[in-house]
């Protein structure tokens, strides 16, 4: 049976709208594109290239973050503002740092530190600088350095830490946190190496 003119002139027209509108397309992106590296110019923000350079040459990474779970149920999480290979080490340097563990019972860890260095494999990260840690028990911790694993829940420094806590203050060579021995589903904050408590009673 022979197509009629009309069912001719549908199947030219389908035909030639398959090979127009692919070109159309094409000309609208590359219209785009032409207009986009027109963008800008003289007004660009001055320090956008060397931001850009900066990044490639330091090998620098914005924003990074580590999300997890301990070997003992713990979620834990590690932001900071940039990382970037720390010289003459296997560890990236990272600046801003932001931690979090939250046990399952509850319990949580923050910490929070100006500079720190995170090990390639991942499974410790050491604050530097300007180090605090806060429990959800009520205790504020400021020391030189402390140590955080991610593969268990344990925070620790071998130097002096100061703490604020809910009864008073407490001073003390070493501090560890980490699950009870006991009770691995909940966890404890010991100080040791000459460990001194001032007592403030409440009313």
């Amino acid at each position: 049976m022979a197509a009629s003119p009309k069912d001719d002139l549908h199947s030219r027209l389908v035909v030639w709208l398959k090979i127009t509108l692919p070109l159309i397309a094409l000309a609208i992106l590359a219209t785009l594109f032409l207009f986009s590296n027109r963008i800008g110019g003289e007004g660009e923000l001055p320090y956008a290239k060397v931001d850009v350079e900066e990044l490639a040459r330091q090998q620098r990474v914005t924003a990074p973050e580590f999300l997890g779970t301990t070997m003992d149920g713990a979620a834990i999480s590690l932001r900071a503002r940039s990382a970037r290979p720390a010289q003459g080490t296997e560890q990236a340097a990272m600046d801003q740092l932001a931690a979090n563990y939250l046990g399952q019972d509850g319990t949580s860890v923050e910490l929070r530190a100006e500079e720190g260095r995170m090990t390639l494999d991942g499974e410790a990260v050491m604050l530097d600088k300007g180090v605090e840690m806060t429990t959800s028990a009520g205790y504020r911790l400021t020391a030189q350095d402390l140590t955080a694993l991610t593969t268990r829940t344990e925070v620790s420094t071998a130097n002096p830490v100061t703490a604020e806590a809910p009864f008073g203050t407490i001073e003390a060579g070493a501090m560890t946190f980490s699950p009870d021995p006991v009770r691995p589903e909940t966890y404890v904050l010991v100080f040791k190496k000459g460990v001194r408590m001032l007592y403030q009673p409440g009313p």
